[in-house]
């Protein structure tokens, strides 16, 4: 087996049936790559397919721990494929080619353990996506040019001979939950690689408090496990709407990492 795509999952049937279409559309032979989608419960529409002769190599698979680095590591044990690629359940593979491409580019590359791209915002993203998908790919930009790099967690791959059995911290439920595991491999003398070519439509229809949220989970996840600070590298053109977005979610992840340093410090002093 060539690759396997591993897709967690929480409640959105339909659009993780969209995400599962757009990798079956693939131009690449079947019998090398299979589809492993991680929920934490039954789905019965996903369940279905499973039983569907065009599907024959998907699979859902249930995972009792809540978190989408337990739903990572639930995957990474039950994928087969000499390459492993994440996908979030609300992003599309835009292009036929996009797993031909993905499996040259690791073939080419041999020595780098990981390989990812961007996100583009579709028809179907919403303006809180939109503007998430122009943040992380900001943030990605800025850290071209630096020792750590980073990768957006839904559109990432591995090789898994490269992993040798190590895994996502599964204490990070969301929240910049694969930089820990991309900086630390890289602390370890692994290599990772942004292709542009390797784009993904990420079709987030995240409402302004799951922004709130996450910009506060990602502060205090920083601090916690000791993650670089990176500045957002902005790219000329962008409109007044990004720009505040951009200023707002830097801050409230700076008030949460400077509020978890106090609680770590507090807590030492105990």
């Amino acid at each position: 087996m060539k690759i396997s795509i591993v897709i967690p999952t929480r409640s959105k049937g339909l659009q993780t049936l969209e995400t599962i279409q757009s990798c079956q559309r693939q131009a690449f032979d079947k019998a090398q790559y299979e589809l492993i989608v991680v929920g934490h419960f039954e789905n019965r529409l996903l369940c279905d397919l499973t039983r569907q002769p065009q599907f024959s190599n998907f699979t859902y698979s249930v995972c009792s721990n809540i978190g989408v680095n337990h739903a990572r590591n639930h995957g990474l044990t039950k994928a087969t494929g000499d390459i492993v690629l994440f996908l979030d359940d609300d992003c599309r593979l835009p292009r036929e080619n996009y797993l031909a491409d993905l499996w040259k580019a690791h073939q080419i590359h041999h020595e780098i353990c990981v390989i990812g791209g961007k996100y583009q915002s579709s028809q179907e993203t919403n303006l809180w996506g939109q503007l998430y998908n122009e943040m992380v790919n900001c943030w990605i930009s800025s850290h071209h040019q630096k020792p750590l790099k980073v990768l957006p967690g839904g559109n990432c791959s591995f090789k898994r001979k490269l992993l040798n059995q190590r895994q996502f911290e599964s204490k990070i439920r969301y929240g910049g939950s694969e930089t820990e595991f991309l900086i630390r491999l890289q602390k370890q003398g692994e290599k990772l690689l942004f292709l542009e070519s390797l784009t993904v439509y990420h079709d987030s229809q995240i409402p302004f408090r799951s922004v709130l949220s996450k910009a506060w989970q990602q502060g205090k996840n920083r601090s916690q496990y000791q993650l670089p600070k990176g500045s957002l590298h902005l790219p000329r053109g962008l409109n007044a709407q990004t720009l505040t977005f951009l200023a707002g979610y830097k801050i409230i992840s700076e008030m949460a990492s400077t509020f978890k340093k106090i609680e770590q410090k507090l807590g030492s002093n105990h």
